[in-house]
């Protein structure tokens, strides 16, 4: 996230040249809170390059970015935009040491924050802060609370109570007690980013201005820990990036021979410097006839052996007719010859007429060319085809 004064120069804009670093961070100290390695570089190692972020800070409270600083107008900035710079900056953070808690004493807490910050020249710059808070009954964070109570409650007394009340410091302090670990390690880690250019408070109309954050840039070893990031993810195995195509420069072209012609005297005459120079053309090699391809057809499509006739609806669709019963088969007979018959299904009539048809020749088939007669014994419910919802019509 970027403001309207950051859009006015190269966003991500990186230089490769000690010069050009030089003229970039004059350039956006004027313009932002710059955040960098120094204030200005001698040198660059070979392949690598100085890449500008820029950060933008929400000075609300209420996006937990920033907060209050008691007893001033003036914002803190909080964990969240700690850790956005420090990932501009390209900051590596090893986890945070905590001191073991005391059981007499357990509103107490001392948090060791390390980080690792990369110089212009390549060299690493370790970094170490550390930072204590004690918020048991009696501490100094305690009295201060409870006085600055006592102070506004004097006010508001002398002043007949006419504004608000002054709040008890209560419910502060069982609050910074809960978070008093978070709060810790990022009051730790404040105080050690604050070292790399970072004050301790900024104002809101301060705050206005983006934080440009200068850090070293290795294409290669970018490249090379992209890769194994992947390979952790997804495996040896996976596809990988295509390689950039190479560019390879022409072939220079042959010098162009010229006849030599000769005059009547046989000495050699060359032509004149403001005629072009005739080019000896050489013939077109003969174009080959075209192939005659002669049209191959296409081999015929395989037979169908599977020409039994077959159930064509209901749960049963796609089974053989010889594969059923005798039941089954009169089943279905009785529901054509019925549904043939109804007339509110004269619209499928003729589709009825050739499933029946099927049916009988089957029914013909099975009793040696006689008609079936109608089954005698009632049909169970296994045999029963499906009901006319089933159906396709």
């Amino acid at each position: 996230m970027t403001t309207n004064a950051a859009r006015d120069f190269d966003i991500g804009m990186s230089a490769d040249s000690a010069e050009q670093v030089n003229q970039k961070l004059a350039e956006y100290a004027a313009k932002f809170h710059l955040v960098s390695p120094a204030t200005s570089c001698g040198y660059l190692p070979p392949g690598c390059m100085v890449q500008f972020s820029f950060v933008k800070v929400d000075p609300d409270p209420k996006n937990k970015e920033v907060y209050p600083i008691q007893g001033s107008s003036d914002l803190g900035l909080g964990k969240n935009a700690l850790n956005r710079i420090g990932a501009a900056a390209s900051i590596k953070w090893p986890p945070s040491q905590f001191a073991p808690r005391d059981p007499e004493a357990p509103n107490r807490c001392a948090c060791t924050v390390t980080a690792l910050w990369q110089h212009f020249d390549g060299s690493p710059m370790p970094l170490s802060a550390y930072y204590e808070e004690d918020l048991g009954d009696g501490s100094a964070a305690y009295d201060l609370m409870y006085t600055r109570y006592e102070i506004a409650m004097e006010r508001w007394e002398k002043g007949g109570k006419r504004d608000r009340e002054p709040s008890h410091p209560k419910m502060e302090l069982l609050k910074k007690r809960h978070d008093l670990a978070l709060n810790c390690e990022t009051k730790a880690r404040n105080r050690l980013i604050r070292t790399i250019g970072l004050k301790t408070s900024y104002s809101p109309k301060e705050l206005e201005k983006a934080f440009a954050v200068a850090r070293l840039h290795n294409p290669a070893e970018a490249a090379a820990l992209f890769e194994r990031a992947m390979d952790a993810m997804f495996g040896q195995d996976r596809p990988r990036l295509a390689e950039p195509r190479r560019v390879y420069a022409l072939p220079s072209a042959e010098p162009q021979s010229r006849p030599t012609t000769f005059d009547t005297d046989g000495v050699v005459q060359e032509p004149p410097k403001s005629e072009p120079r005739p080019v000896e053309r050489k013939p077109d090699p003969p174009t080959p006839p075209p192939a005659q391809t002669q049209r191959q057809a296409s081999p015929p499509p395989p037979a169908n052996d599977d020409d039994e006739p077959a159930v064509p609806f209901g749960k049963n669709k796609g089974i053989p007719l010889c594969e059923l019963n005798e039941k089954q088969v009169n089943a279905y007979v009785e529901m054509l010859t019925a549904n043939v018959a109804d007339a509110s299904k004269a619209r499928w009539r003729s589709q009825n007429e050739e499933h029946l048809a099927m049916f009988e020749r089957e029914v013909a088939r099975r009793n040696g060319g006689t008609p079936a007669a109608p089954p005698k014994s009632p049909v169970g419910d296994d045999d029963l085809p499906p009901e006319d919802s089933d159906l396709p019509f």
